[in-house]
């Protein structure tokens, strides 16, 4: 807001002390220069389709050099899947010839039927339970079925007291 007086060479703020120090401030200041009018570089020049890049010209660029990237991903991938057969090969011949060079192994732990152990002792203990009738067997399994029974079910039904 601007306030106008009457008597111009009076100021209006002579009391306080912050704006006679903004004004005293902006005095000492030296003055802002107002930016020059820019120049002209050069005119534009006139439109000649020969001179000019159309998007037809920026898509077909773009396009040779996706195909060219695809190409060169293709022979790079073709080598590395050469290469990786050839060093299988090379594994694989390794290997043939590592395990020609050695002898079987001998494994005590595996028996075949019909082999007899060499260290196998003749008086093996028995089987736990030698062959037993079909009856022992339907016991056996009713016993399995109440003891597991017994532990799924609970033991009675809960008993609620009445008071009065």
């Amino acid at each position: 807001m601007l306030v106008v007086t009457n008597y111009p060479n009076v100021p209006i703020a002579t009391s306080n002390a912050a704006t006679d120090s903004a004004r005293t401030d902006s005095q000492q200041r030296p003055p802002i220069i107002p930016p020059q009018q820019p120049t002209k570089g050069h005119e534009e020049r006139a439109f000649s389709p020969q001179h000019e890049r159309t998007a037809d010209q920026t898509q077909t660029q773009a396009k040779l050099r996706e195909s060219v990237q695809d190409k060169q991903q293709r022979q790079s991938q073709q080598q590395e899947q050469s290469g990786q057969e050839k060093q299988k090969q090379n594994q694989a011949l390794n290997l043939k010839q590592l395990l020609s060079q050695r002898a079987p192994l001998k494994r005590s732990d595996i028996k075949l039927p019909g082999q007899a152990a060499p260290n196998a002792e003749k008086n093996s203990p028995k089987q736990p339970m030698p062959n037993e009738t079909l009856q022992f067997y339907q016991a056996f399994g009713v016993h399995i079925e109440a003891f597991y029974q017994q532990r799924t079910e609970p033991n009675s039904q809960p008993v609620f007291l009445e008071t009065a």
